[in-house]
């Protein structure tokens, strides 16, 4: 099979973890199947193993190998949305073609790297799911040349971070920082990994219905007064690109109004606004009112989050903007439209509020700073998505695949190396992280393997 993927994956001296205790699986669709067929790369003898993708299932017996038992450079044949998946000091469980839960039910430590290694060979670490690792992935891309991503800090210093700010209130709804507070993930004696909140399953949001009902109810509603206040003020007028930016350009402007007792949003392809965006003239608010939807299990309802219903008042916003998720009925077009996906990307961002989206929109340098306080501070009105904030804060070159459009205005860490098919992966975190108190702020400082953060 033809290959444009040669891999090396390194073990750093100070990863905290021996190559006998990685255990590595790399699993994808099959190029000439995508639809039906999935599998497994045998790490040994290079081949390829393809099966109907609805039934298939991990054997860790057969299709996981350690790392110190794999011979680099690896070639990787083509795969089609592939991953490397890796655990540390514990062998993977079956898992489905869709991979391994990262609820708290299960305890292994583990995490993936995303990589096509066909037509189009890219590959990008990210923590749209969770963090679980460091490693930093490093190759040649097409437009940008040698370039290195990922994180270099150990575990207990990423998750040291991801700890590390102030809770809001327990009785505030909206803006409430103590969602990213809940989404630790630890077995008996470690954290094994922090989950993105809109990762977690209702159940993952505490111990008892009246806690995680509570909390995933917050968590819809963690952007509620940015988005009516801010993004969907009455009387606005703003400027920006859509998903198809590119720095290089050239990239066209849209515009956006808002009427003047705020709610929506009317798109244009204008700067005189008489030419509505026909695909998507106006933009609805996306924000119901306490407590909607209602999570709070109920007989013979099985899905009550995420909510996927048709109707507004039964939408989890929380989940269609900060998981930037495509939506149905009022939640259309916001994970598939690409200048509504670039509005969403950018309230959870905290910019969207800026009128001049050509410039404050696509500059980094001023996502997730609240209301711009020294240091930030999150308010109702202003809050900071600290899971991203964080993870790209620590993030070579400010790097990170945190949101599911990370790649919206290019703040992921995709590299595309057609023509350049040596990747390496050098793994820096893989050290026990002591569960943290939730109810205190910890400090960021570096500390020692099995050290409580």
């Amino acid at each position: 099979m033809a290959s444009n993927m040669k891999l090396t994956i390194n073990n750093k001296n100070t990863a905290g973890a021996a190559s006998k205790d990685v255990y590595v699986c790399v699993l994808g669709n099959d190029p000439n199947n995508i639809d039906s067929k999935f599998g497994y790369l045998n790490l040994v003898d290079g081949t390829t193993h393809f099966s109907d993708k609805s039934s298939w299932k991990l054997d860790p017996t057969t299709m996981v190998t350690t790392l110190d038992k794999i011979t680099f450079p690896l070639t990787i044949p083509n795969m089609n949305s592939a991953r490397i998946y890796f655990s540390v000091r514990e062998n993977f469980t079956t898992f489905p073609a869709s991979g391994p839960s990262a609820s708290k039910g299960n305890t292994i430590l583990f995490d993936k790297i995303e990589f096509d290694s066909g037509s189009n060979p890219n590959i990008n670490g990210t923590s749209v799911d969770f963090y679980g690792i460091s490693y930093v992935i490093s190759g040649t891309d097409v437009n940008n040349g040698a370039v290195s991503y990922g994180f270099t800090k150990t575990r207990s210093e990423i998750i040291s971070a991801l700890n590390n700010f102030t809770v809001s209130p327990s009785a505030q709804h909206s803006g409430n920082t103590g969602i990213m507070k809940k989404t630790f993930i630890s077995n008996d004696s470690e954290v094994i990994r922090v989950l993105a909140p809109k990762t977690m399953g209702l159940g993952d949001w505490g111990d008892s219905q009246p806690e995680f009902v509570d909390w995933a109810t917050k968590c819809s509603h963690f952007l509620d007064n940015y988005v009516k206040n801010k993004c969907f003020a009455g009387g606005r007028k703003f400027s920006f690109y859509s998903k198809m930016w590119t720095e290089a350009g050239p990239n066209t402007i849209y515009y956006g109004t808002t009427p003047a007792e705020g709610g929506s949003i009317n798109l244009w392809t204008d700067e005189a606004c008489t030419i509505p965006y026909a695909p998507v003239p106006t933009l609805n608010m996306p924000m119901t009112t306490w407590p909607n939807p209602d999570f709070t299990p109920k007989a013979g309802v099985t899905s009550l989050y995420h909510n996927v219903a048709g109707k507004q008042d039964t939408i989890d916003w929380g989940f269609v903007l900060l998981g930037n998720s495509a939506g149905t009925g009022a939640a259309a077009n916001w994970g598939t439209d690409p200048l509504c996906m670039a509005i969403m990307v950018s309230i959870c961002r905290g910019v969207m509020h800026l009128d001049n989206g050509t410039k404050d929109w696509i500059d980094s340098s001023k996502y997730y700073q609240g209301n711009g306080a020294t240091p930030p501070v999150s308010t109702e009105d202003m809050p900071i998505f600290y899971y991203s904030s964080i993870l790209h804060a620590n993030g070579k070159d400010g790097k990170a695949y945190v949101l599911s459009y990370d790649d919206v205005y290019g703040s992921n860490p995709s590299i595309f190396f057609k023509g350049n098919p040596n990747v390496t992966i050098d793994l820096y975190g893989l050290d026990k992280v002591t569960k943290p108190s939730q109810d205190k702020v910890q400090s960021a400082a570096k500390v020692s393997e099995g050290a409580e953060i």
